[in-house]
């Protein structure tokens, strides 16, 4: 029996997760679209980003570093990888990719 609530559980984690990632891959895409040539620095997105979630229930310091750290390693690869956008961690760009 808790085998089937523990699953629901990481079920219902998941999902808000699942969430919770394709609310900032929106954020990202509103940030990198509003601006005037449809390209980012990464730390201006972080800043942009950061400003849209932050609460002041946290160490502003901590969340602004796991908002960096999520972008960087995990959805603007993802949104890269999908063809959303072009994101050169190197150099530090984000751009939307025009469609064709």
């Amino acid at each position: 029996m808790a085998t089937g609530t523990q699953s629901r559980a990481g079920d219902e984690c998941f999902s808000i997760a699942a969430d919770h990632d394709s609310i900032r891959r929106e954020r990202i895409e509103t940030v990198i679209s509003d601006t005037r040539h449809g390209h980012v620095t990464f730390d201006t997105l972080v800043n942009r980003v950061y400003e849209c979630e932050y609460t002041g229930e946290t160490d502003p310091v901590s969340h602004r570093r796991r908002v960096a750290n999520a972008l960087y390693y995990v959805h603007l690869p993802r949104l890269d990888e999908l063809g959303v956008i072009d994101y050169d961690p190197i150099e530090g760009n984000v751009s939307v990719l025009s469609e064709q």
